[in-house]
């Protein structure tokens, strides 16, 4: 089954999902999923009550119907919906990394995961990212994250640059520029203008350029915030 053979519309139930099933997953299911809980998915239309869902035990489901489910779920609640490229780029990601379904457990935040992460946020358009639920809300517009990945050379990088933080100058320096190139502000302030992002504190008295770089930022810092 795709992406777009299974929709959550105005007349869809939980009776609907639970079609879907194997036996053994229906099984999984009865025995993981409150049966009140349950009982209440059944007959309840899915559109009014999605809540009903996040109980749903999705490592009851193989992962291609984990990510049919997740999928449908996040473009019931995107108003006007996912675009097909965008499904697509989601469904892929999530048989890379079926984490992302909530049905493995991570247990250590690494580069990969910031990678993964990355990834789903650019399957996205600025329009869609914009409609996402309050719970899925992206820190980027994915336009510009797709700036600067183009820019870093790769996600991989990018998530690089997030595991190792500002004590990796050289990354750190190639990410002020991509970021720059881009016309970001790296979260620094309100202002677009690409030569002006003004930290608060110690930071006051920089200014950005196109040639700063990490060591620029670490030399503004006072003793403590170094030591920090």
């Amino acid at each position: 089954m795709s992406v777009d053979e299974f929709t959550i519309t105005e007349s869809t139930t939980g009776a609907d999902v639970m079609a879907l099933l194997s036996e053994s997953e229906l099984a999984c299911v009865s025995t993981e999923m409150d049966p009140e809980t349950a009982q209440a998915l059944l007959s309840a239309p899915l559109i009014e009550n999605l809540d009903l869902l996040d109980a749903f035990p999705t490592e009851c489901l193989e992962t291609g119907k984990a990510t049919v489910l997740s999928i449908a779920m996040l473009e019931a609640q995107t108003p006007g919906g996912l675009s097909a490229e965008t499904k697509a780029c989601l469904s892929t990601l999530y048989a890379e990394s079926p984490w992302m379904l909530g049905s493995e457990q991570v247990e250590e935040i690494t580069p990969e995961f910031a990678a993964s992460v990355l990834r789903y946020y650019l399957c996205f358009s600025d329009e869609e990212a914009a409609a996402v639920p309050a719970d899925e809300e992206m820190p980027f517009k994915p336009s510009e994250l797709r700036c600067v990945v183009r820019e870093l050379g790769g996600v991989e990088k990018f998530a690089a640059f997030l595991d190792g933080g500002p004590q990796d100058f050289s990354l750190t320096d190639d990410f002020m520029a991509a970021a720059y190139t881009c016309g970001t502000n790296l979260g620094l302030g309100e202002s677009d203008d690409r030569s002006a992002a003004r930290p608060p504190s110690s930071l006051s008295g920089l200014t950005i350029t196109k040639e700063t770089t990490g060591h620029d930022l670490m030399a503004a810092l006072s003793e403590s915030e170094a030591e920090c």
